[in-house]
């Protein structure tokens, strides 16, 4: 018997262009301009050739797939998204060994390489190295726990390499009740009811059930694609060769139309977006919605009343709910019902902009995981990067889900590779994660995009910062941030870093530059106190310093500070207690002054 098996697709990893600079011979212009716009160029072609290549692939048509995703890789070898798809084609085509190569390419750049370590063990299955297959079907469930297909096939490996009945049926189980709907449910069935039985000789020489893993299912995730074509449509189209001019022409003639139709479309339904994130609708047909429109912001009141007439007369309209929901929600008169209304919008028009509206009033009515869940539905018609990084925040903020906004910054980043926030946002998880291997991709790529961007290597000093085995290259980011913008912050942060690496000559020189310009900034002064007293004992220059930094007057707190990191003979030189007086008709009594904190250790 044959089981099918589903997979699921599709990959996430992030990809952006590697500049392949072509110099603008047209006109004279600066080398850094030219490479900026073949950056982009590059960045262009790459999305544009990896979306003609899923087009054809979710259509089955995996020769002229191929071709794209090919030219994708050319221009970035490091789209570990068109690598997974080009493994898939291969592996479909029946070029195991071909496909293996791009799989493992595209598991080292992924941050969820799952899909990957099941591919490569699914094709170590096919060359019967069943060692080899189950390690890999391991590292896919250690890496995703609900790529339950992975059990399936570790259950066949365990009854073909001998092993107890049990681990195989536990494997078996486990997919079978996250899978009830299997292809072949019954073959599985009665292999486990064999299992379960101990009076059965199962003869272990032939494989539990015969499978098929060539005969793949594809379903992209979060987005639906008809590949329901004829078997003429898909033969013809399936050798139709992507780099003859003619049917180039014809076919980016198609995309030119296909792309002006949707503009047409955007621009009928214009979304203007206010600071608060929702879109408004425009003008359109109906001589009361265009009424209402007009007294949206001058007389909200009459806007409503036109829109409850309008209403009665057709309360399928999703536009007028729309409208109203944006009245109410922007005049903060009816929060209640501005979700009403944009509830009714989505339920009558589930478009882009009704999910993303219904977001925000779920968002500001604080219904968060409401709200996270529009966004996402939201998404799923149309990726806009700005709606994707609000969302992936506010999932963060939810219990459960994390590989969910994965997936979410996976497919933002898939479409917009150079998406500055994105990729600060996946380092952040991968530094998380321990993913060494992405760190150091995700900050080649921000450096090569953002070389001039200052805050960039700020907030990548900052992630790494937080993990000491990423120290090394946190200080290496400071030190270039420090030395381009001479930001205080950055200095005594980097000098902090250089004291508990025990580099002191490096901390001394930049500590000596930091007084130079700061003489007196409590922070620096600190500092430098903790790394004379502490580490040099070089008490002259303590006094020194803290005598300039006490002749400010600082507030009693700094001052308090400043005189406990030092030591009681040195703090009692600079500030002598003063003797308790005695009073002709009173008891002693000390003089008011400031509480000096104990000589306690302090760190930088």
């Amino acid at each position: 018997m044959s089981v099918w098996f589903f997979a699921f697709f599709p990959y996430g990893k992030p990809i952006a262009a590697e500049p392949n600079a072509q110099p603008d011979r047209s006109q004279e212009s600066s080398s850094e301009r030219s490479t900026q716009q073949s950056v982009e160029e590059s960045a262009r072609l790459e999305r544009e050739y990896l979306k003609k290549g899923e087009d054809h692939f979710f259509a089955r048509r995996f020769g002229a797939a191929l071709q794209w995703f090919r030219r994708a890789i050319d221009i970035n070898p490091d789209n570990a998204l068109a690598h997974a798809y080009t493994g898939d084609i291969l592996l479909s085509l029946g070029e195991p060994d071909q496909a293996l190569k791009h799989f493992r390419v595209a598991a080292e750049l992924k941050s969820d390489p799952a899909p990957e370590y099941f591919r490569i063990g699914q094709i170590y299955y096919l060359k019967k190295e069943r060692e080899q297959s189950e390690q890999y079907f391991k590292r896919a469930l250690k890496s995703d726990p609900t790529l339950v297909e992975a059990h399936f096939y570790l259950g066949l490996l365990s009854y073909r390499m001998g092993r107890n009945r049990e681990e195989t049926l536990t494997h078996l189980k486990a997919f079978r009740a996250a899978r009830p709907d299997f292809t072949d449910k019954e073959a599985l069935n009665r292999a486990i009811a064999l299992l379960e039985d101990p009076a059965t000789k199962l003869d272990q020489s032939r494989d539990l059930i015969d499978i098929d893993p060539l005969r793949l299912f594809y379903r992209k995730e979060n987005e639906q694609k008809d590949t329901a074509r004829t078997e003429t449509e898909s033969k013809d189209a399936e050798d139709k060769p992507v780099a003859d001019e003619s049917t180039e022409k014809n076919e980016n003639i198609a995309q030119t139309e296909k792309a002006e139709d949707q503009a047409q479309t955007e621009k009928a339904e214009k979304q203007t977006e206010d600071k608060d994130g929702f879109l408004t609708v425009a003008a359109g047909p109906g001589s009361l919605f265009n009424q209402a429109l007009v007294f949206r912001d001058e007389n909200p009141t009459r806007a409503l009343q036109i829109l409850d007439r309008a209403i009665k007369e057709d309360a399928r309209d999703a536009r007028l709910h729309s409208l109203r929901c944006e009245i109410l929600f922007r005049s903060k008169a009816d929060t209640a019902g501005a979700l009403k209304a944009c509830a009714k919008a989505t339920e009558l028009a589930p478009d882009y902009r009704n999910l993303q509206n219904l977001g925000r009033v779920q968002e500001a009515a604080e219904k968060r995981a409401d709200a996270y869940a529009s966004y996402v539905e939201a998404l799923n018609r149309k990726m806009e990067p700005d709606l994707a990084m609000h969302a992936i925040k506010l999932g963060e903020t939810l219990p459960g889900k994390e590989q969910e906004t994965r997936r979410l910054l996976e497919r933002m980043l898939a479409r917009r590779p150079d998406h500055r926030e994105g990729l600060l946002t996946l380092m952040r998880r991968q530094k998380e994660d321990k993913n060494r291997v992405g760190i150091r991709t995700t900050m080649e790529r921000l450096q090569s995009l953002y070389s001039d961007d200052v805050e960039v290597l700020e907030r990548m000093a900052m992630i790494l910062l937080s993990d000491p085995d990423t120290e090394t290259e946190a200080v290496e980011l400071l030190k270039r941030y420090y030395d381009r913008t001479g930001d205080l912050r950055a200095g005594l942060s980097l000098s902090g870093l250089y004291l508990k690496r025990e580099n002191e000559k490096e901390a001394l020189v930049l500590l000596a530059e930091l007084y130079e310009k700061h003489p007196e900034n409590h922070d620096v002064v600190r500092t430098i106190l903790i790394l004379f007293v502490r580490r040099n004992q070089n008490l002259d220059s303590a006094e020194r310093i803290a005598r300039s930094f006490l002749a400010t007057n600082p507030p009693a707190e700094q001052r308090a500070a400043i005189l406990g990191l030092l030591p009681n003979e040195l703090r009692n030189r600079i500030d002598p207690p003063v003797e308790k007086q005695v009073e002709k008709d009173g008891p002693a009594r000390e003089p008011s002054r400031q509480p000096v904190r104990p000589n306690t250790p302090v760190q930088p």
